[in-house]
Parts: C-alpha cells; sequence; structure tokens
C-alpha cells in the first residue's frame, strides 16, 4: 500500500507541478470532471499555499493520473472527503515522511541524495512545460506565481 501511495503523491507532484504541502492538502472532492470547450476535463482545484488569501488554482490532470486516483479511492475504500496523500495510519501524508522515503529511495537507487527533495518533481515540470512551448506567462499561472 506505501509504495502505491508514493506513486499518486510523486505523480501528482509532477504532473500538477504542485508543492508538496499542496499535494498533501488535496482531497477527492478536489479533484472535479469538467466540459471546457466541448472537451471532458479533470482538473485538481489545488489551494495555493503561497498567498496570504485563499486563492485556488485549478490544474487539468491527464486521464492516467485520474485513474490511478480512482484505483487508489477503490483499493482503499475512501471517499470525496478523504486526503488523496495518505500515511500509514490511515490519516494525511505527512510533508517531511514523503521527503525522507525519497531520499531513502534515492539511496537504494544509488543517485545523489542531495537531489531527493519533493520541489524537484515542481523544477522539473517547469522545465519539460518551458521545452514543450508553454510561454512564461503560463507557466506562470500552472505554478501560481504572482511573478517569475
Amino acid at each position: 500500500m506505501q509504495v502505491f501511495n508514493y506513486k499518486v503523491v510523486f505523480s501528482l507532484l509532477y504532473e500538477l507541478g504542485a508543492r508538496i504541502n499542496e499535494v498533501v492538502n488535496l482531497k477527492y472532492s478536489d479533484i472535479q470532471k469538467i466540459n471546457y470547450r466541448g472537451k471532458n476535463l479533470t482538473v485538481a482545484k489545488i489551494n495555493n499555499s503561497k498567498q496570504k488569501f485563499k486563492d485556488y488554482k485549478e490544474i487539468v490532470m491527464s486521464s492516467e493520473l485520474y485513474a490511478l486516483l480512482l484505483e487508489q479511492q477503490l483499493h482503499l475504500g475512501l471517499t470525496s472527503k478523504d486526503y488523496i496523500a495518505r500515511n500509514s495510519r490511515k490519516g494525511r501524508a505527512d510533508e517531511n515522511h514523503t521527503n525522507r522515503y525519497m531520499k531513502r529511495l534515492f539511496e537504494k537507487l544509488g543517485i545523489d541524495k542531495k537531489f531527493a527533495h519533493t520541489h524537484v518533481f515542481r523544477h522539473s515540470r517547469a522545465v519539460h512545460l518551458l521545452n514543450a512551448g508553454l510561454s512564461l506567462a503560463e507557466l506562470k499561472k500552472v505554478l501560481g506565481h504572482k511573478k517569475i
């Protein structure tokens, strides 16, 4: 169960370009299906944790990530009120524990531990989106930054 949950957490971190505290605070109710210009999309409504006032950003997610979330939800018998990022005690995952797990994983894989922090997913996503042609203005919105 634990490895499966980390796959979900790491996938959310990368695909949404989110901060770890934004991911551990996501509930299943924050994932919504919408119709935008005739296309059915799945979006994650994320609390922008760096803003003084409650500010939300909506990020489109892939159907593969949505399927992974549904698989976890069904497998664990979770409701829309439950947190997506879980710990072994059936509660919300902890940011520090997730970073420690990542360091142990990197160590096992022989990867330098200095790169083993969850923010690396956010940085990688930003670079990949820029390389794919996303403008800086659009990237700023995706990341929830006021300025770049």
